[in-house]
């Protein structure tokens, strides 16, 4: 009598018997199943590096004093103590070097990278610094990296013309597009070739492109953007601006899209294969 409850009971709970008696909805749930990996898959964000974000400010403090010493006791020390006592602050490292002082905050994982960096903004303005003291503070987040790159060339257009160009024209409508944190303009202290005796140095930058010369200009994208999406947006924009800007080749340079696209394309394969 037991052990025909036992096989009663087992016959109840076989789950390939219960899937053959009803195969309309074991192909459903399949189904199902199928659709809701294959939208999950599309919707994975793609990036070079994981999303994980390990905040980290910079702090770049400068003041008129003239040795190394007489900057950590009066300004490394000073910025050290007052900001101790943030919250979530796991680890601080400092150099000091004559009028000048950089001071490394690690925050503990997870913390909130923007409101990190305020409380540091607004610790600093409550701090007593030496007179004359300027400071920044800087986030830094891997994720917040070059999505990519482009050269901008011109036959007819001076560097110092394609300087103004990028400010006024390209950099603009880049900055404006979803999931870019930035736009960072490369070659803008590069000597005009027409004018070798003059140089624009509101931003102390070199860039070279196939061997010469060259104004450029680097997309950053925001730590959660997908880059995929970013890259393919800021393409997008190029192409409008090459036909607004017909005198005017903007021309790839370096982008992280290609190496995604071929991992990510390997990652299938080898699922395929599996």
């Amino acid at each position: 009598m037991v052990k025909s409850q036992h096989q009663t009971l087992r016959e109840r709970l076989n789950i390939s018997r219960f899937a053959i008696a009803h195969s309309w909805l074991t192909i459903c749930f399949w189904l199902a199943l199928t659709v809701a990996g294959l939208f999950a898959f599309s919707s994975l964000k793609y990036a070079l590096f994981p999303d994980i974000t390990f905040p980290v400010v910079v702090v770049n403090a400068q003041t008129p004093l003239e040795t190394a010493l007489e900057t950590e006791t009066q300004l490394t020390q000073t910025i050290e103590q007052q900001l101790q006592s943030l919250a979530g602050l796991d680890d601080t490292r400092s150099s000091t070097y004559s009028g000048q002082t950089v001071v490394s905050l690690a925050f503990d994982v997870g913390t909130n990278l923007e409101s990190s960096t305020e409380a540091v903004k607004t610790a600093l303005q409550k701090a007593e610094l030496p007179p004359e003291t300027t400071f920044e503070a800087i986030s830094v987040n891997l994720n917040e990296s070059a999505a990519i790159s482009y050269a901008i060339k011109s036959e007819e257009k001076t560097l110092s013309e394609l300087i103004q160009i990028a400010q006024e024209q390209i950099l603009p409508k880049i900055a404006e597009l979803p999931g870019v944190l930035k736009v960072r303009l490369l070659g803008d202290a590069t000597p005009d070739e027409d004018e070798p005796n003059s140089s624009i140095t509101a931003s102390p930058t070199l860039a070279r492109f196939n061997s010469e010369n060259a104004v450029a200009f680097q997309v950053i994208k925001r730590g959660a953007a997908n880059t995929l999406e970013v890259v393919s947006q800021v393409e997008a924009a190029v192409q409008q601006l090459q036909g607004d800007l017909p005198q005017v080749q903007l021309v790839l340079a370096e982008t992280q899209a290609d190496y995604i696209r071929e991992a990510t394309q390997a990652t299938i394969d080898a699922l395929l294969l599996a």
